[in-house]
């Protein structure tokens, strides 16, 4: 490695190099050697990372009742460390139909006052999800928003609200973790997805995404036959790749498209950026 290459790597800010640490374990040692920066965040990393839990999933969801429902997704190890001995607890099955060492622990009401006490214990979300009525709804939104703050989220899944507001929040969430790595904006229908790709705050969050290093993906998924009868599929894919197109120049980004058709007229459209 070059001087300058040394130089540049040690000026890189704290949450940066936490996110180098937790994808290069193997390299700890080694990295040490960089800086006094990065010699105190790996032993940082070594003295307490371990004994932080990862968390495979969260779901955060309004029930019929109007409550705030909790759901967690990790090993039943953390059971106790993450302090929800009382939540209800079932197995989890894989997708190939085998049992699988997850658990999911599930709560109403009360597991968003233990929020806080929870991620403050974890290192990691592999997923979190968000459906509409917690964002609708200002102190689920809020104590959400500073549960996670400094968590690292490798996927952030939120619904796209066509308000003035969408962007706001999602802003204040980029800033708050410091560390998504993939940012999900699920539009409920074609028609929100199109505002979505034409929201003129755009600008704004590809430019904070680039910053953080963060992926935006706008998806949707829905029955493409409500919206353009007697399209083909290949039709549909066309469109799409016009929209992609249209996208990219107006944004000035670098995007990817995928198409996929999940069942006779069932389609998964997704754009992402970078």
């Amino acid at each position: 490695m070059s001087v300058e290459q040394t130089r540049n790597l040690a000026n890189l800010p704290a949450d940066i190099i936490r996110r180098i640490l937790e994808e290069c374990t193997e390299s700890l040692e080694s990295m040490r050697l960089i800086s006094h920066r990065w010699n105190t965040l790996v032993r940082e990393r070594i003295l307490f990372g371990k004994h932080l839990a990862p968390i495979d999933s969260v779901l955060w969801s309004i029930n019929s009742d109007g409550q705030a429902v909790l759901k967690l997704w990790f090993l039943p190890k953390y059971q106790k460390y993450l302090g929800v001995d009382d939540w209800l607890s079932s197995p989890v099955d894989c997708t190939d139909g085998n049992p699988s060492d997850l658990r999911k622990f599930e709560c109403i009401d009360a597991g968003v006052s233990k929020a806080p006490h929870i991620f403050e214990r974890c290192c990691t979300i592999g997923k979190l999800e968000l459906d509409m009525d917690v964002l609708e709804r200002e102190n689920e939104r809020t104590a959400m928003e500073m549960a996670i703050e400094g968590v690292h989220v490798h996927k952030l899944v939120i619904p796209f609200l066509n308000d003035s507001h969408t962007t706001r929040r999602i802003l204040v969430l980029l800033d708050r973790t410091r560390s998504i790595h993939h940012f999900v904006l699920c539009a409920k229908d074609f028609r929100t997805f199109s505002l979505a790709l034409d929201n003129p705050d755009n600008g704004v969050l590809y430019a904070a995404a680039a910053r953080s290093k963060t992926t935006i993906e706008v998806r949707v998924e829905g029955n493409c036959g409500w919206h353009f009868p007697y399209w083909s599929f290949d039709r549909m894919v066309e469109h799409c790749e016009e929209k992609m197109d249209a996208h990219s120049r107006r944004w000035k980004v670098q995007g990817r498209l995928d198409v996929h058709q999940v069942c006779d007229e069932v389609v998964r459209v997704s754009i992402m950026v970078p």
